[in-house]
């Protein structure tokens, strides 16, 4: 081989040992990731319900179940139903919390008003949200609108000389009933929606003919001052349908009756409140 030879090939190495150090010097290129699509975060899910918003109108001491649906437009860990501060010991929920919410179905709550027995006029309004179990708690919209007040009105009768309370949406009436010994007797009825009645009979009388066989329940009672005996029936289911209450001592009535005549057990406390707001006026 002759001496150029010889040294071109040695000049040509360096050449060739720097190129392929380049080559291995180059980066390889990342490889390009998969596209997926990515979850919308929680806190974008729409509540809606089956009514925008609870409205009602309460007898003092009472309280009302109203049942509701709600949905959610995307899946839900564990959540609760919170209500704002607001409403605290006049509303509850039942279910209170869940364990899941699927998309797109329906889910029932009953939402539990319930006021107190004072008697004053007031009205009361807040939310209900449905809230995750994260920390911090996460609340989603849309909530539920609750709004309520107590309210009742005012009866007095003369002829009969008592005064009460009653719910707004129940009936007075006063029916002359004349008999052999007073020519115009008085039978006084507050009647509800569904058909319950508290009578007041100021000379006696029962409305229902009373067996031995149905169940009783006898107790004292004291009313506006004056002592009686109660007499609670129920029927042959176990419920109860008549309490008949003979108060002794009232002038000019030796048998003064009231009755509380249960159509609906949904009435049952609110006669009971109304009885206790009866007060006889001589």
């Amino acid at each position: 081989m002759s001496r150029k030879l010889i040294f071109a090939a040695i000049g040509l190495a360096p050449v060739i040992v720097i190129g392929a150090l380049a080559v291995a010097a180059r980066p390889k290129p990342t490889p390009t990731p998969e596209l997926t699509a990515s979850p919308s975060p929680q806190g974008q899910a729409k509540i809606t319900w089956s009514q925008s918003q609870i409205s009602e109108t309460l007898f003092p001491g009472t309280n009302k179940i109203v049942t509701v649906r709600f949905r959610s437009s995307q899946d839900l860990g564990s959540v609760a139903l919170w209500i704002t501060p607001s409403l605290d010991g006049t509303v509850s929920t039942n279910p209170s919390s869940f364990a899941s919410i699927r998309a797109n179905r329906d889910y029932e709550v009953a939402v539990v008003v319930s006021v107190p027995a004072e008697f004053k006029k007031r009205s009361f309004g807040g939310t209900i949200h449905l809230r995750n179990d994260g920390k911090p708690p996460r609340t989603f919209a849309e909530p539920l609108q609750v709004e309520f007040r107590i309210d009742f009105l005012t009866y007095k009768s003369e002829s009969i000389g008592v005064t009460f309370s009653y719910p707004p949406a129940w009936i007075t009436t006063e029916v002359a009933t004349p008999s052999p010994n007073d020519p115009t007797p008085t039978i006084l009825a507050v009647t509800s929606p569904s058909g319950s009645k508290l009578l007041v009979l100021p000379d006696g009388g029962e409305g229902y003919d009373l067996g031995d066989e149905l169940e009783q329940t006898v107790s004292a009672i004291t009313l506006s001052g004056f002592s009686g005996v109660r007499r609670d029936f129920k029927d042959s289911n176990g419920r109860a349908f008549l309490s008949h209450i003979e108060l002794r001592g009232i002038p000019g009535h030796p048998a003064f009756v009231i009755e509380l005549r249960v159509r609906s057990t949904a009435d049952l406390t609110s006669l009971e409140t109304l009885l206790r707001t009866i007060q006889v006026k001589l």
